[in-house]
């Protein structure tokens, strides 16, 4: 198979894997281990650590979340089919920087709403190699990552007609990422 073919049946993956909702874990309410002593957000990882693995000659990193909304009022996110992809920030120096956003379809459909208290879990599944689009846009692996909504907001309308969800309520929790062993 030729190496165009094969990135571009790659990001077709990772497009459609970007979306998975069977991977994340069921919340039993607790806190998972990793959390343990840490304050719990409501859009958090399932663990504080990940690491990256090598498939091919590029790179896949499976991070499953829930958000839990806390704000009282019912949460609407701009989505596609129900396609809802957080982007992925690195912090470096004192800044965050987007360096991966999630492929997915072109479209807009109804929102999908989160009503106060109810949840929403999934799993954003990075899958990078070169020449690849969404580009992982790092230069190092290794790092303090968290993951951030766009599109958010309190009201049926969405952004820019709605006001939308604070930053922090739509960040998760700090996380750090590991480049593959060689």
């Amino acid at each position: 198979m030729n190496r165009t073919l094969r990135r571009v049946l790659l990001a077709a993956v990772a497009a459609a894997g970007a979306c998975s909702s069977s991977e994340a874990p069921r919340d039993s309410g607790g806190a998972p281990a990793d959390y343990r002593g840490a304050t719990m957000p409501g859009f958090r990882t399932s663990r504080l650590h990940y690491n990256a693995r090598r498939v091919g000659d590029g790179i896949e990193i499976h991070i499953p979340y829930v958000y839990r909304n806390t704000t009282g009022d019912s949460v609407y996110f701009t989505n596609c089919n129900e396609i809802i992809v957080p982007s992925l920030e690195k912090r470096i120096g004192d800044t965050w920087s987007s360096v991966w956003t999630g492929a997915s379809p072109a479209c807009r459909s109804l929102p999908v709403v989160v009503p106060p208290g109810g949840e929403r879990m999934d799993t954003v599944q990075v899958l990078a190699a070169p020449d690849m689009y969404p580009e992982f846009r790092v230069d190092d692996i290794d790092g303090t990552y968290r993951l951030v909504w766009h599109g958010v907001s309190h009201h049926g309308d969405v952004p820019p007609l709605a006001t939308p969800l604070p930053q922090e309520e739509r960040t998760s929790n700090e996380f750090t990422l590991s480049a593959p062993q060689k």
